[in-house]
């Protein structure tokens, strides 16, 4: 399977470390360091993840250095650091001329939209022709983009700021007219509904939600990695592998093996 996926490419570092006494300098945990690493966010672990699975992949992304460091203390997220920029990202005429190839490559487009800048009016516009094969992981401010995706998905949080709606379905279904779109909600410990005409609902076997970092890259990406066997197998497998990505520490790499 051939996927182009456009979107924020960020780098997450961890700080790794315990915590044994609170700073006499102000009223915070002092984390003692035992270890950094990192791995790439955003678009970047969307395509990590397809790459794990097998797919042929593409990234277009802005040049833009977009960092996310966190802090943990015995396996607990103490806080969060965020260095990023984003305002619109200009393109050249070359940038965009390669673009339209690859999305005329692609079997499906997966656009990783976090806000960042990368996903402009220009970007959007020569998409726009490939809707039919778009699916979107879409930010509230840039809605004006996905009318007549194949299919966005958004979470509790971003449904609800782009329809003004609380009851979830009621918001799906709001959002699946205005757009014309299939509309799959990650619900986190709640599974996923998708509001596709009718309503549907996909529970998950395990309703212990840890770690979320990364958990909507890999829905997304094995959603449209088992595509090919149809919309109702393609959710239940993204399920089963977002919950596989909540129960480790830090940003994990879905295996093929995981989806068995």
């Amino acid at each position: 399977m051939k996927i182009l996926v456009v979107g924020d490419y960020m780098i997450d570092k961890y700080i790794w470390g315990d915590t044994e006494r609170v700073s006499p300098e102000a009223p915070v945990v002092i984390v003692k360091v035992k270890d950094k690493t990192q791995s790439v966010g955003g678009a970047g672990n969307v395509l990590k993840n397809l790459e794990s699975l097998g797919c042929d992949t593409r990234l277009f992304y802005s040049d833009k250095e977009i960092y996310k460091t966190r802090v943990f203390s015995k396996g607990q997220q103490v806080i969060r650091l965020d260095e990023e920029d984003t305002s619109d990202s200009s393109y050249t005429k070359q940038d965009l001329e390669a673009l339209k190839i690859n999305c005329e490559w692609a079997d499906w487009i997966i656009v990783s939209d976090y806000a960042k800048g990368t996903v402009t009016k220009t970007v959007w516009n020569v998409l726009n022709p490939f809707k039919s094969k778009i699916i979107v992981d879409p930010k509230p401010v840039n809605k004006q983009f996905y009318k007549g995706v194949y299919l966005i998905k958004p979470n509790e949080t971003e449904i609800v700021e782009m329809t003004g709606e609380s009851n979830i379905e009621k918001a799906g279904k709001i959002l699946s007219k205005e757009l014309n779109t299939k509309v799959l909600i990650t619900r986190g410990r709640r599974g996923a509904t998708l509001i596709d005409k009718k309503v549907f609902n996909y529970p998950v076997e395990s309703n212990e939600v840890g770690n979320v970092i990364g958990a909507g890259d890999t829905f997304i990406a094995v959603l449209v990695y088992c595509l090919d066997k149809g919309l109702d197998y393609a959710i239940k497998q993204a399920n089963k592998a977002a919950c596989k990505t909540v129960s480790k520490l830090g940003t994990y790499v879905i295996k093929r093996e995981d989806l068995i």
